[in-house]
């Protein structure tokens, strides 16, 4: 997949996938990815936000990290 607004290749891994890991590290920058992270972490349905299926999970240990 091809991110529209980066000439970079992107990769996008389901749940399962994720799930496998030992360890997620996610990486916000800047103000407006806060605030988005910051709606996922609230209240609200996982249809919504995907994200939260990663966040409210405790199998994985999770980190957020945030570079304003």
């Amino acid at each position: 997949m091809w991110s529209p607004s980066a000439p970079q290749p992107r990769l996008s891994l389901n749940l399962s996938a994720l799930l496998d890991s030992r360890r997620i590290l996610i990486l916000i920058e800047g103000a407006g990815k806060l605030s988005a992270y910051e709606a996922a972490a609230g209240a609200g349905p996982v249809e919504a936000m995907p994200v939260r299926a990663v966040l409210r999970q405790s199998r994985v240990p999770v980190e957020v990290i945030w570079a304003p």
